[in-house]
């Protein structure tokens, strides 16, 4: 670039991705710690606001998160978490999982792991103790629009979109990140701190020179909604079927939603809510199939004899999407002045649903770990980064490992596998203790 020609402007933070998790940062960083926060968004345009009609409509969005109460809690300080209809919210009390033995029939319930959260809720309860939920089902598209319902908010967070980065140079201090938009006019960036929240693709990633560790699953996720015959019962389901993994997840009903008050926070159990959102995790080639398949609902009941069982006769609503499967991070998360977030760091396979907790738990421990940042110091030490590098390595490196075990022992043949997926889950159904350790670790 030419200086006699580039646009400078400058700022405290740079975030690249105006996704939920680089948008919770910015909003973290600019009410927490008072900085200039400036967004590069690659998308040409704001996203359209929901409004409370189209929030409340009879439309589900394909793609939803699980969020931990620890990511809810993080939401409401935002602000954000107050800004989403609670009419799309789904509270999720119970989980239950089931190996690949007696694929095709009915399979005793003691067959299957049913992790409830303590104490259990009774069917129709109301959903306002935070020690009976697992977990909260978010659409994508609501989250996002609670996120940036919040950052139109802020006049310390600057947002340029279709924002298309060209180079990253650390000076000293300062760390400059050279970009163009709808203008075309070439522009500079100066900040004190680079945060690149960019995705499993990050381009921060590999334009700062991180080291990425990982491996490609040869899989994809494809993903659709269903309305069941049977009330879900707020829970999660999830079957491991020897090649892939098939998850159910409970959904508020559209319908029964308008009935409850738009500016509730927590959400109600509605009394029979009858939709779920799949997450099948299969090799390219299943997924091609199932994607063409001519009746998609017929092809997932079969997988499994429980799956009729538990949910009744299933009807898709609208189109399924699919999605390419690969852990994708970097061995180290932070350099100096430049610091990764959430999938951008560590990407984990969805089967344990933990992927945006992660990337949240991140915005918590980056933003704790910047407030401690002296007068004399600058936010984009090395050594200041390195305290939020440690303080998150550990839990994510624990969730990768356990999300890529699973799906590993899902895909063996050998006898001690088929004996983990068939008789272990029986075994950890017997046992309180681990079951509510696997709750703890889920909802953090």
């Amino acid at each position: 670039m030419h200086a006699n020609t580039t646009t400078k402007i400058e700022t405290d933070i740079c975030i690249i991705g105006g996704g939920p998790i680089g948008l919770a940062f910015a909003l973290a960083a600019a009410t927490r710690l008072s900085v200039r926060v400036t967004v590069l968004e690659t998308a040409p345009t704001p996203p359209v606001q929901l409004t409370t009609i189209n929030a409340t409509a009879n439309t589900l969005d394909s793609r939803v998160y699980a969020l931990s109460p620890a990511s809810c809690a993080l939401l409401a300080q935002l602000g954000a978490w107050q800004t989403m209809a609670a009419a799309r919210l789904q509270v999720v009390n119970s989980m239950r999982i089931w190996g690949d033995s007696g694929r095709g029939d009915s399979e005793s319930p003691d067959r299957s792991l049913n992790a409830s959260s303590p104490p259990d809720l009774e069917l129709g309860a109301m959903a306002n103790a935070a020690s009976t939920i697992i977990a909260t089902m978010v659409e994508h598209n609501h989250l996002l629009d609670g996120l940036w319902q919040k950052v139109r908010e802020q006049a310390n967070i600057s947002v340029v979109f279709a924002a298309r980065p060209t180079v990253i140079n650390v000076v000293e201090s300062a760390v400059f990140v050279g970009f163009t938009d709808n203008d075309a006019v070439e522009k500079m960036l100066q900040s004190k701190l680079l945060v690149g929240a960019d995705g499993v693709n990050s381009w921060v990633r590999r334009q700062a020179g991180f080291d990425a560790v990982g491996t490609d699953y040869s899989a994809s996720a494809v993903v659709a909604n269903f309305q069941c015959e049977l009330a879900h019962g707020y829970a999660a389901r999830q079957w491991f079927l020897g090649q892939s993994v098939l998850a159910l997840l409970p959904l508020p009903d559209a319908s029964a939603a308008k009935t409850q008050h738009p500016d509730a926070v927590i959400p109600l159990l509605p009394l029979t809510p009858h939709e779920v959102s799949m997450v099948w995790s299969c090799e390219h080639a299943h997924a091609a199939r199932v994607m063409a398949s001519a009746d998609l609902a017929v092809e997932v009941s079969a997988q499994h004899g429980m799956i009729g069982a538990e949910l009744g006769r299933l009807t898709l609503i609208g189109a399924p999407r699919k999605f390419p499967l690969s852990r994708r991070g970097a061995a180290q998360f932070v350099k100096p002045c430049v610091v990764l977030l959430g999938d951008a760091a560590h990407s984990v396979h969805p089967l344990a649903g933990q992927g945006a907790n992660l990337g949240f738990g991140d915005v918590v421990a980056l933003t704790e770990t910047l407030a401690t940042c002296g007068k004399f110091s600058n936010i984009g030490d090395l050594s200041l980064l390195q305290r939020y590098q440690r303080s998150r390595r550990e839990h994510s490196t624990a969730v990768t490992l356990v999300t890529d075990g699973l799906y590993k022992l899902n895909r063996a043949t050998n006898v001690p596998a088929q004996w983990l997926r068939h008789q272990g889950l029986q075994v950890l159904n017997r046992s309180q203790i681990v079951k509510r350790a696997m709750i703890g670790a889920a909802t953090n």
